[in-house]
Order: C-alpha cells, then structure tokens, then sequence
C-alpha cells in the first residue's frame, strides 16, 4: 500500500522470479479485495493479471475464484473508483475460457446491482464487450427480466442504453421485448423515457404503438411521455403516424391537449409528420377551434402552424 513499495512489487512480478512471485501472491490473496481499491496497491493487482509470463494460469484462476468468492464485497469492488479499473483490466487479460466463464457467471448473478451504479456499470459492459455472443445473451437477459428497474433508475437507464449500443448484430429480442412490453410505465417514467426513446430510434416503433395504443392524449400531455409520442410521431412510417393523430384528433379532449404544456408541442409535431389529407384535416380541426387558441398562451403556437400550412396549400379559403 506504499507508492514506492508497490512499484517494487510490481518490478519483482516482471522480473518472473517463481519464488518472488509465490510470496507476493500468498499475501495478496489474503487481502484482494482490500488491495483491489487501494489507491497503490491496484497497481500491483492489475499487473498481476497483466504478468502472462511470470503468473501461471492456476494463480490467475486461484485469485479470481477468491475475488469473486464474496458477491458483496464483489460488488463494493467493482463500485469502487479503483475496483472498476482493475476489474475492467482484469477482463481483458484474462483468456483462459474456464476462468472467464466463472466470472460471467459471477457477475450474472450481481448484474441487477452493478448496472444501477455507475462505476459497476462499466464491468457490465466490459463483459459485453469481450465475451462470446452466447455468454453476453446470458447477461443481457439478466438485465431484460429486470428491465424496469434498471431503466427507471437514474444510472441504470444510461447503463442499460449503454448495452443495447454496445452489442451491435447480438439475440437482444427479450431485452428488447421486456422494455416494450413495459412502455406504459417507462413511457411516463422520469428515467424510464429516454430508454424507451432510444429503443424507438433503433426502429422499434410499431410494437412501441401497439402498447401505447389508446393512451396517447393522457400521454401527450405528460412530461416525459410526450417526448416518447413524438418520437414516435418522428421516426415512424406514415401509416402509423396516422394512428396516434386520429386517435388524439377524435378524442373529446382534443382542445386541451393543443392547449396543454405538453401536449402543443405534440399537436406540433403531428403538424410537421402528417401528410396529404391527414395534414389538411388535422389543421382544419385546429382552425375551428381559432377563438379558443388565438389568445392562448400554448395554444396560438400551435394554431399559427396550422394556419401556415393552410396558408401555403391555399386551403383557407375552402
């Protein structure tokens, strides 16, 4: 744990010395998880893990089955400032499929824990990162049955958008059904949005309708939610854009979503992503309501858009 004293540990370990290394090693174990976040001693412990030539695979694979032989004080580990980095390198370095299977299999078990905070996050997707397609299924699962609440969790909802970018042409189906299925309550979620907005811009728009189907007013008029309705009125065909505007243009409380906080920015939005007579109609059913928008603080905003489109499609006199 001295600065000076580590970096002679560490020239011992390169120097290769079995003997050297054994008694470097036999005190080590004792003290991993200590040693691990220590501002020095990680130092010697990822060099370690580095020292291919002069550590043999059975006391690489002795260390990690004694890191990991406490999933708590694993956890505080890979929490730690220190912890992550020689986690991370640890990963890395490690080849031997036996001994990175028993670490898979260990952080699966704690994955709930580590993707809600930021530090453990990165273990998580160092794993992604290096393990086989069948192995990061494993993980990647784990996170979809717990989908709700990593993604409304302050960190987890960045941690679990980390993980859809980061594994490319992987089997991410049930992740990607756990947070669809789930759009409701992500959808109005201060944290639980924006996963759902990401998954939208992936291209999963039409499954995203289907469940919010019948809900879009109340959703336009929420503040987190109506960023995921124009989304979806963003980024989807014009068939489906469609649905969401007929259902807000035939609902009873039209006038107060085009007069709502939120949901002019919507009613916006629909302006913008309809087309043909969808659009003509929908700027029509605004106009009638002049009398009620043109004072209105939220309201004049959205009725100064549809009178410009009906504007330059000569429509106004009609």
């Amino acid at each position: 744990m001295d600065c000076h004293g580590c970096r002679c540990l560490q020239a011992k370990i390169d120097e290769g010395n079995p003997r050297n290394v054994e008694a470097i090693l036999s005190v080590v174990k004792d003290n991993i998880h200590e040693l691990i976040k220590h501002p020095f001693a990680n130092y010697l412990i990822q060099r370690i893990f580095k020292a291919r030539n002069s550590v043999t695979y059975h006391q690489i694979h002795s260390l990690v089955l004694l890191l990991t032989s406490n999933h708590q004080k694993l956890i505080d580990v890979c929490k730690d400032n220190y912890g992550t980095r020689v986690m991370q390198n640890m990963l890395e370095n490690i080849n031997h499929p036996p001994t990175l299977y028993h670490i898979l299999c260990t952080v699966e078990c704690i994955t709930l824990a580590l993707m809600k905070n930021l530090n453990g996050s990165y273990v998580v997707l160092q794993c992604l990162k290096i393990f086989q397609p069948i192995y990061k299924k494993m993980l990647l699962d784990k996170v979809a049955q717990n989908c709700v609440e990593v993604a409304t969790d302050k960190v987890g909802c960045t941690a679990i958008k980390k993980c859809l970018e980061h594994v490319g042409g992987m089997p991410i189906e049930l992740l990607i059904t756990g947070i669809v299925c789930n759009a409701m309550v992500l959808a109005v979620d201060p944290y639980g949005n924006y996963v759902l907005q990401y998954v939208i811009k992936m291209g999963v728009k039409k499954m995203v309708i289907e469940v919010l189907q019948d809900n879009f007013v109340r959703l336009s008029m929420d503040k987190h939610a109506s960023n995921v309705v124009e989304d979806l009125l963003r980024y989807s065909e014009e068939n489906d854009v469609a649905v969401i505007v007929e259902e807000i243009m035939t609902s009873r409380d039209f006038l107060t979503v085009v007069r709502d906080p939120f949901g002019n920015y919507v009613a916006q939005r629909a302006l913008e992503c309809t087309k043909g007579g969808l659009r003509v109609e929908l700027s029509f059913l605004i106009k009638s309501y002049r009398k009620k928008l043109q004072n209105h603080i939220f309201g004049k905003r959205v009725l100064a858009e549809a009178m410009k489109i009906l504007m330059e499609g000569n429509w106004l006199n009609f």
